[in-house]
């Protein structure tokens, strides 16, 4: 199975901080946002610390992918997404506002759940972000964390689309969104699950 990981920039470049086979591909600059650390087989969700040592960090055998917010955290709804609005120039638009497709990852106490909501249809609209706590708490869900959303919301399972990822634009003061035809957005990461051998 495969999901879209992380927002990116216009670089087409992760636009926080990850780290991926002991290469920072992009540099911690917002130690607001949450991450995802994966450490073999050990996944944990959950705030970067202040006082992180970059450098540590990377020679470790932890790989990082930031994004947020953070949607469950320890089983509880979490609200505060005061630094997706102050920042939301960063994003297509502000995240914290209407419904859009989303990407979200999370676990329970035996498993990781990769979660993709279509949306921009006459079929789906979406979800907002409280929405989708909601739903990561109905799963029973311990830890959640929303990722990139919009057309970057795809879901790959046993290499078939799942879902139906769908652009968006504004004409003549009009939302419009339509199918991608054919293939997916191309992204900068993404989260991949693989079977043991």
């Amino acid at each position: 199975a495969v999901m879209n990981g992380g927002f990116w920039n216009k670089k087409k470049l992760p636009l926080d901080w990850c780290i991926f086979h002991k290469k920072e591909i992009t540099a911690l600059t917002n130690t607001q946002r949450p991450a995802i650390f994966f450490n073999g087989p050990d996944v944990k969700i959950d705030w970067v610390p202040t006082t992180v040592d970059q450098k540590h960090a990377i020679s470790s055998d932890t790989e990082i992918l930031q994004a947020g917010p953070m949607l469950l955290y320890h089983g509880k709804p979490w609200t505060d997404y005061s630094d997706y609005k102050i920042h939301a120039v960063e994003f297509d638009s502000d995240i914290t506002l209407h419904r859009h497709p989303r990407s979200f990852f999370g676990y329970d106490q035996n498993d990781y759940f990769l979660i993709v909501i279509n949306g921009r249809s006459r079929y789906s609209a979406g979800l907002f972000l409280e929405e989708c706590a909601n739903l990561a708490q109905q799963l029973g869900l311990i830890d959640a964390i929303n990722l990139d959303g919009g057309a970057s919301s795809t879901l790959i399972l046993h290499n078939q689309l799942i879902n139906e990822p769908r652009f968006c634009w504004f004409r003549k003061n009009r939302f419009c969104s339509a199918r991608i035809p054919g293939t997916e957005r191309t992204i900068p990461n993404a989260i991949l699950v693989h079977p043991r051998n």
